[in-house]
């Protein structure tokens, strides 16, 4: 046989076991068992930051109702940055 009939009765026979074998079952996991999902939100930490006088103000609006998060303010008015006493400032 010559070397190009060769190849083409090769792939034909490739072809052919592609065909006849069939896919392996995949087994399907869930990407977040409850638990994990659990765990995962309890160790979620928010952080707010606030930037200038604006951002220190909607820090302290919304720390006055969220109470799991950490509050940071960043200012170059000392006197803002006293008035944010209960968050990090910077």
């Amino acid at each position: 046989m010559k070397k190009s009939k060769k190849i083409k009765r090769a792939k034909k026979i490739s072809q052919k076991r592609k065909i006849r074998t069939a896919p392996k079952p995949v087994e399907k996991k869930p990407a977040n068992p409850p638990k994990a999902a659990a765990e995962l939100v309890r160790r979620t930490k928010i952080r707010i930051i606030g930037l200038g006088g604006g951002g220190g103000s909607i820090v302290s609006e919304i720390a006055r109702d969220l109470k799991r998060a950490d509050f940071v303010v960043a200012n170059t008015d000392a006197k803002a940055l006293k008035e944010a006493s209960k968050h990090t400032r910077v």
